[in-house]
């Protein structure tokens, strides 16, 4: 069985009720009705003919993301895939005509932002981060995004664009 919710209150009733837990995930949500600007002259739409890498970048995400136990298949994202660049919900970066970071919407939210390995600490993740918010913001008041809370990297790139965070949240396995 799973269980989730705020991360102090799950965390205390487990260190007085259960001794044999693992956790699945730490979370931090972050919410900002403003953005740091930031050049985004490179970020782009996913386009159709993107749609088998940026289908194997999702794929390399939930990988990462949960360590081989949440993998999705081609056939699973490709119509969430499609929708989103259908509704221009997924920016891209291309470095020499390759796709290196992708950032989805999931309005009112930010949703995946995936980074390869070897293209990191470039800024990219700012970048597509600050024009999706931005997209988000002009529809909406406000703007969330989650993230891992162990990913140091990632939550500076939230905070780095103006992000405060709101809430803490866990999810464990009993």
């Amino acid at each position: 069985k799973e269980i989730m919710g705020d991360y102090k209150l799950v965390y205390e009733v487990l260190s007085k009720n259960a001794k044999d837990y693992t956790t699945i995930k730490d979370r931090l949500f972050y919410q900002t009705d403003n953005i740091v600007p930031r050049n985004t002259s490179n970020c782009e739409f996913g386009k159709p003919e993107d749609l088998e890498e940026v289908i194997s970048l999702f794929q390399e995400y939930y990988k990462e993301e949960y360590k081989g136990e949440r993998n999705k298949s081609k056939e699973y994202l490709r119509s969430i895939v499609l929708g989103q660049f259908e509704n221009e919900e997924i920016y891209i970066i291309k470095v020499e005509n390759k796709i290196v970071a992708y950032c989805s919407i999931i309005d009112p939210d930010i949703g995946i932002m995936f980074t390869i390995d070897e293209h990191r600490k470039r800024g990219y993740s700012k970048q597509l981060l600050s024009i999706a918010t931005e997209k988000l913001l002009n529809k909406n008041s406000i703007s969330n995004v989650m993230t891992d809370m162990n990913n140091i990297p990632s939550n500076k790139v939230c905070v780095d664009v103006g992000y405060s965070q709101i809430y803490e949240h866990t999810n464990v396995r009993i």
